[in-house]
């Protein structure tokens, strides 16, 4: 009789020892990182930009995104050159015009094989990592 017991209490502090760490790890997510991200951009009328990157940021409170104003003559050469350091910015507004030669010079890719939909479409959607 003894032994029927202590048989279930082996397998029951057992399953305990499965599923607690399972339900805890499944749900704890530890501590997020900070992260930098340096935005480089040309354009006027930034407003719109900055005030949903202020909106991204109160979202996402460990995430700082740098506003880097860049002067519209001489971007392009000026982005190549640091690009050839490896100290590009994260994220660029340019010029759509730009992006054949900077593809080429192997300095942007498309980020579409890394990239799910999450909904939407072209303009109103979102894409997740």
């Amino acid at each position: 009789m003894v032994s029927k017991y202590i048989k279930i209490a082996v397998v029951s502090i057992a399953v305990l020892g499965v599923i607690i760490p399972a339900f805890y790890f499944s749900f704890y997510q530890g501590p997020q990182k900070d992260i930098e991200i340096d935005l480089w951009y040309t354009y006027e009328g930034f407003q719109v930009i900055e005030a949903a990157i202020d909106q991204y940021e109160l979202d996402h409170p460990n995430i700082n995104i740098n506003l880097i104003e860049q002067p519209s003559s001489g971007w392009l050469d000026k982005f190549i050159s640091v690009a050839q350091t490896g100290d590009a910015p994260d994220i660029f507004l340019g010029k759509g015009s730009w992006f054949g030669e900077l593809s080429d010079l192997e300095y942007i890719r498309a980020l579409t094989n890394f990239l799910s939909p999450t909904g939407g479409n072209r303009r109103g959607g979102s894409f997740r990592l």
